[in-house]
């Protein structure tokens, strides 16, 4: 129904920090400075939910998609938890592979102390990634939300309730029962209509008006 449920890792050396200079006037143009942390090792474990919104706009390649999870991530020393919304898009060159965009803001709870760093609260930051996205397993060839494996018209689009085969004039008989798949009619005379009601099919009436 649209929703995707993930895990996510990440691991890197973060080689620039920057931190406040004590005695310097806050807020004011010099009151930070980017040093070097030495071996700060960073590693995150996410779980995400995230939602689809591509059969909402109908499309087949663009993928708009909102999410939202936690984690918990591990800076140096210290480690603390970070609640995680996040945007992104997918642009899909085939059925099962495509280009993939994601921005999230990891908003972090916790304290922090490195080694010639201090402040009162561990970072928050932005995260964004790009990459091939694959699909594995399922197929539809089609393309009508049914899988081929469940699917019992897989290279002709139609309905779930029929089993993804189609009814083209909707009168609730499949094509492939339905003697005439192009005009609605009824059940009784196979799919066909009976339009002066005598009782007698349209295409086995003489006089189908009368």
């Amino acid at each position: 129904s649209g929703f995707i449920v993930g895990v996510t890792g990440s691991i890197n050396q973060i080689d620039k920090f920057v931190v406040a200079v004590p005695g310097k006037t806050p807020n004011g143009p010099n009151d930070f400075e980017a040093k070097n942390p030495g071996d700060l090792m960073y590693y995150g474990i996410d779980l995400t939910a995230t939602y689809s919104f591509m059969e909402l706009i109908n499309s087949k390649v663009i993928e708009p998609t909102l999410s939202f999870g936690g984690g918990y991530t591990f800076l140096g020393d210290e480690s603390y938890g970070t609640i995680n919304p996040g945007v992104g898009v997918n642009f899909w060159f085939t059925e099962n592979v495509g280009l993939s965009l994601l921005g999230t803001y990891k908003k972090s709870f916790g304290d922090r102390q490195y080694s010639g760093t201090t402040t009162p609260d561990a970072p928050s930051y932005s995260q964004y990634s790009a990459g091939l996205t694959f699909k594995f397993g399922a197929k539809d060839t089609d393309g009508d939300g049914i899988y081929d494996k469940d699917d019992a018209c897989p290279e002709v689009a139609g309905l779930k309730q029929f089993n993804g085969c189609p009814d083209t004039d909707s009168d609730g008989i499949t094509d492939a029962s339905d003697k005439c798949p192009t005009v609605a009619g009824t059940a009784e005379f196979q799919g066909c209509p009976d339009t002066d009601g005598d009782g007698i099919a349209d295409p086995d009436d003489a006089c189908p008006s009368v």
